[in-house]
């Protein structure tokens, strides 16, 4: 059975060891840095990268750099992600490649560089409006969660009131519930970590469902409940 639990401690014992052998993970990580100063999500990558430019690989190195030294000099970084977001903006690229560039660079920046965000706010806000339009006329209310959950987590790093309701949310990602009590990407298939992450985190940033446990014995349940602190 899915233990989140489990998977929490196991996280924990990561950054545990990371931050305990911050030496070689450093010098390991900064190894998948290119010249640009983003990164590949292999040293084997970075030899024949081409000059492809991966953000979910950045923002993960980054993430790793700040984890086990918080003083970390990303004066490098700020360099290249404000040109990164102006071209991600007027990019010929789908809705769909677009946003998945941007959330990344949003949580690069967020690290980095916050002030990117207010910078960017309505250009930000312009592609979420574009990429609600498009996955509520594709989907019909039966999105992909990871579509989904990239909508909801930009959302919230912009104070961006999504047209979706709080309810459907709830109805959307309980699809996607398996009988072990965890979740999956696709409909009766079988969970695994990141699309039960994705769907926890989704439930608890829309700050309307707890989650709560069962019987003891029993396997773990998503409740639809009120949080005590809305009205």
């Amino acid at each position: 059975m899915w233990k989140l639990k489990d998977t929490i401690q196991s996280l924990e014992r990561v950054i545990f060891l990371l931050r305990t052998f911050h030496c070689p993970v450093t010098n390991m990580v900064l190894k998948m840095r290119q010249s640009d100063g983003t990164f590949t999500d292999s040293i084997s990558d970075n030899k024949g990268s081409n000059g492809r430019k991966d953000y979910l690989a950045t923002y993960m190195a980054l993430y790793v750099l700040h984890t086990i030294n918080p003083d970390y000099n990303m004066e490098y970084v700020k360099i290249w992600i404000e040109k990164a977001f102006q071209d991600e903006f007027i990019s010929s690229s789908s809705i769909f490649d677009k946003v998945a560039n941007i959330k990344n660079l949003v949580d690069i920046a967020k690290i980095v560089e916050p002030k990117l965000l207010v910078k960017f706010n309505n250009e930000l806000v312009a592609l979420l409006n574009d990429y609600q339009k498009h996955i509520m006329v594709k989907y019909d209310k039966s999105y992909p969660i990871n579509i989904l959950s990239t909508l909801i987590e930009l959302a919230n790093d912009l104070n961006y009131k999504i047209k979706i309701s709080p309810n459907t949310i709830f109805n959307i990602v309980n699809q996607y519930k398996s009988e072990d009590g965890g979740f999956s990407f696709f409909i009766n298939d079988k969970s695994n970590a990141l699309s039960t992450y994705l769907a926890i985190q989704m439930l608890q940033d829309n700050s309307q469902f707890t989650i709560r446990n069962g019987k003891k014995g029993s396997t773990p349940k998503l409740v639809l409940e009120q949080s005590a602190s809305l009205c």
